[in-house]
């Protein structure tokens, strides 16, 4: 991998010198020594290795520990005491960038990922394979749970609890309860002129069934072959909305979009797995003692089996204790009752919503531009991840999978879903959804109150993030696609009434922020593959070839045709850019006052729109209900991006690690100013370096806690990885009220540090791409069909670190250095040398 402009070591140079005390490593990597049969060749190998280690220490600052570290601290490295705080570096290097794997890390994240994350090792973890039984297999209308012997009900089923009698556990059976799913086209008239079309579900629109009359809102619910024959007069907007099907009239059968496509072993039912005897789980995974050996998941082999002496007869079939070598993190992945994933994506309103892909005629791919599809592209990495694990005891995190974007997309108009007592709020109804999990787990599992939800993980996909997240889950992890930390922004900043979570109650919420850098993480948006532009290789378009400064593609709010209407959209924000650079006439055929030939902003969607950020220098990066997905956009095709945001101070500090110094320190700030130098964001073994600027003041020598204009520096909003990656070494970051400002700020950036910028984004684009997720349903293609799309074929191709691959390093820093973990005392084998355990043993 090219590590020439953010450079890091490389990880086998650094597993070598770091560990030099252990004569292993050194017989086992790259390095070859003299006998240690004379004195005098004893007096030579001690000689090399001092020179080497000198020699690297020269070349190679201040990412390697000082050669006091290796002689002096030994016995730190090889005790089973407390470890060596690896953090502990001079102000002027605690601030510098450390690349691993080609992406620049903050500082401390980036110095532990590169030493400790390539000397993970597996360890064994004993993995349970229950046969948990359930009354007459759930009777035909569920999966059973083999974990915890409960039916997993289908849509329009619900459980009964079955009293003891020899059976260990009150079993639940399915029984036929409601049917809120009978799909009809429906477009039902507005209560009055002006509201959105509210539909009766429980009364057939008999009058309208047949008509052409457009202004005659109806039911579509017509015989195809007689519609097809005009032997039957239709509506002409009717379209089939529904998964699983196609046609005018629904009437071509398609695949259905399911979780993991029920890996191979269950048929999906509309967004429901009906699994095969033997397996259960949301995507029909995970296997039970009834399950061919040869036919469990990757993630389960190879494993060594320990068969029981004898079947139970207490309900329990018997319990496989299957063996199987695992690196960490660990996760663990409930299996929720399907309420809270599988119901709500069986009864979606409109097939696009809430899933990355769906099938056409011929049963091939489909993706979709869905950007909420992300949780289902992370849920469906980790659940076919070698790092899944069902023995919750030994997992490091623990990820509960609410399918809340199937709620964004489809809770106005669901007919199951009711939201009165909500007051027709979509955020309050999720909080609600969130809640009842809460209950959930709490109730069946034993693994919350370990840590008090610490380990667990969840993911809230809506505009705004965590904002209205429960306060009972507040402690776990936070994946979310917007961090706002602002506090000129404590409450919503949407403009869609429905997502405002400023009505809550906060008896409901706490008074927890939206987003909490020291814990939380953002993560891309899910970008539709786009195989002709990683052909033409877009993201490494050279700087010749761009010849727009400035792009941006989209929403300019009520002053443009098809604008959104509220003047509180983006903030105000893209209205202000559109005031200063509008390329095309606003409804009054105006255009920017700064208008110029080589700035694009512009609300007319592009034929191209692709081809015109990758021929960008500068690529606008604008809120829109909360986040958009143009940061996306523009690192996925090489434009540095423009970040603009609110002014405001953030609540939080920058990073997990990177905090400002408290006051009454012992190195008082003078003193730490004076030993300051210009901090560089890219390091290198010849120690080349360039300077952050301050984009307020466009001078050198400042970082962000130093600008003399940090109000204007920070926003407190975070982008993706923002937490965890240096953004200044690939994008630029302006404040709303320097819009005015734009084109003099970008012209004043020199040629090398722009250069730098773009080279730096062709080493980190895969990470904003969920690779993982599409090379996993490009595996299922292949066993259908022959040959391979564009998609499949190009996506194969890409070797990075992708979206999932970045969520699991950030992972494993936190296993080991997150605050909470330090103070716990697990006999655990983590796989890794004791220098990198910040924990007690």
């Amino acid at each position: 991998m090219p590590n020439d402009l953010i450079r890091g070591p490389n990880p086998k140079i650094v597993e070598v010198l770091f560990f030099l005390p252990f004569p292993i490593h050194l017989s086992q990597r790259m390095i070859s020594l003299p006998s240690w049969k004379s004195p005098g060749s004893l007096v030579a190998a001690i000689g090399f290795l001092l020179i080497l280690v000198s020699f690297a220490h020269m070349f190679l600052p201040p990412l390697l520990p000082s050669f006091d570290y290796f002689g002096g601290r030994n016995e730190r490295l090889s005790g089973g005491g407390a470890s060596e705080d690896l953090g502990t570096r001079s102000p002027a290097t605690s601030h510098v960038p450390v690349a691993y794997r080609g992406a620049p890390w903050k500082a401390e994240i980036g110095r532990w990922l590169s030493r400790c994350d390539p000397l993970s090792v597996a360890v064994e973890v004993v993995e349970n394979i229950s046969d948990m039984i359930c009354k007459d297999e759930c009777g035909g209308r569920g999966v059973c749970n083999r974990e915890l012997g409960q039916c997993r009900c289908f849509h329009g089923y619900a459980g009964l609890h079955i009293p003891k009698t020899s059976l260990p556990l009150a079993q639940k059976h399915c029984l036929h309860v409601f049917n809120h799913f009978t799909k009809v086209l429906a477009f039902s008239s507005p209560s009055k002129p002006g509201d959105p079309k509210v539909t009766n579900w429980t009364k057939a629109d008999f009058e309208n069934i047949f008509t052409t009359n457009g202004s005659k809102p109806g039911w579509c619910n017509v015989d195809p072959e007689d519609a097809y024959a005009s032997k039957v007069k239709f509506k002409v907007e009717c379209d089939c909305k529904y998964d699983c099907l196609l046609g005018q009239f629904c009437e071509i059968p398609t695949l259905c979009s399911c979780v993991n496509q029920c890996s191979g072993h269950g048929h999906c039912r509309g967004g429901f797995c009906e699994c095969d005897r033997g397996y259960y789980g949301i995507d029909c995974s995970v296997p039970s003692a009834l399950s061919p050996m040869q036919d469990w998941p990757v993630w389960l082999r190879p494993a060594k089996v320990d068969l029981p002496d004898k079947v139970s007869i207490n309900g329990e079939l018997m319990t496989i204790k299957a063996v199987v070598k695992k690196k960490r993190p660990l996760i663990y992945v409930y299996d929720l009752p399907p309420e809270f994933n599988a119901h709500l994506l069986e009864g979606r309103h409109f097939k696009f919503e809430c899933v990355n892909r769906i099938y056409t005629d011929k049963n091939r791919t489909l993706w979709t531009d869905q950007l909420y599809g992300s949780q289902m592209a992370l849920y469906e990495s980790i659940l076919a991840s070698p790092y899944r694990t069902m023995n919750g005891d030994e997992a490091d995190f623990l990820y509960v999978p609410v399918l809340d974007s199937c709620i964004i997309t489809r809770a106005d108009d669901a007919p199951h879903l009711r939201m009165k007592e909500q007051k027709g709020l979509r955020s309050y109804f999720a909080l609600e959804f969130y809640k009842r999990v809460y209950d959930h787990i709490v109730e069946k599992y034993p693994y919350w109150n370990r840590s008090a939800g610490k380990d667990h993980i969840w993911f809230f996909s809506w505009d705004e993030g965590a904002c209205y997240a429960p306060k009972e889950i507040w402690n776990s992890t936070m994946l979310v696609h917007w961090g706002n930390t602002n506090s000129k922004h404590n409450h919503s900043t949407t403009a869609y009434w429905a997502d405002n979570w400023d009505p809550i109650p906060s008896s409901k919420t706490g008074t927890h922020p939206c987003f909490d850098p020291e814990k939380d993480l953002v993560l891309p948006a899910w970008k539709r593959p786009e195989p002709g532009a990683i052909w033409a290789k877009l993201w490494a378009r050279p700087r010749k070839e761009r010849t727009t400064l400035f792009y941006f593609n989209g929403n300019l709010g009520p002053a443009y045709e098809n604008g959104r209407p509220e003047d509180t959209y983006s903030m105000g924000i893209r209205q202000k850019l559109a005031e200063e650079f509008g390329s095309t006439p606003n409804k009054a055929g105006k255009f920017g006052r700064q208008h110029t030939p080589n700035v694009t902003v512009t609300n007319i969607r592009s034929s191209k729109y692709y081809d015109d950020v990758a021929s960008s220098i500068f690529c606008g990066v604008l809120p829109g209900d909360g986040w958009s997905g143009r940061l996306e956009d523009s690192i996925l095709q090489g434009c540095i991006p423009v970040i603009i945001q609110k002014s405001s101070s953030p609540n939080y500090s920058s990073s997990w690690k990177d905090k400002p110094k408290k006051e009454g320190s012992s190195s008082n700030s003078k003193e730490a100013a004076s030993t300051k130098k210009p901090i560089p964001t890219t390091s290198s073994s010849t120690s080349k370096s360039r300077d952050i600027k301050c984009f307020r003041c466009l001078g050198k020598g400042h970082i962000a806690s130093e600008c003399p204009n940090k109000k204007t520096m920070v926003d407190g909003i975070y982008l993706p990885y923002e937490n965890a990656l240096d953004y200044s070494s690939f994008s630029v970051r302006i404040q709303e009220d320097e819009i005015t400002n734009l084109l003099q700020i970008l012209q004043r950036l020199d040629e090398t540090e722009i250069d730098l910028m773009l080279a730096n984004l062709h080493q980190i684009w895969q990470r904003f791409l969920y690779r993982d997720s599409v090379l996993l349903e490009a595996q299922r293609q292949k066993k259908i069909f022959p040959d391979e799309e564009g998609w499949a074929v190009e996506f194969s191709k890409l070797e990075e670190d992708d979206v999932f691959a970045t969520f699991i390093q950030i992972l494993h820093y936190k296993l080991h250095n997150d605050p909470w973990r330090r103070n716990l005392a697990r006999a655990r084998d983590y796989g890794m040398p004791n220098a990198c355990l910040r924990r007690k043993l």
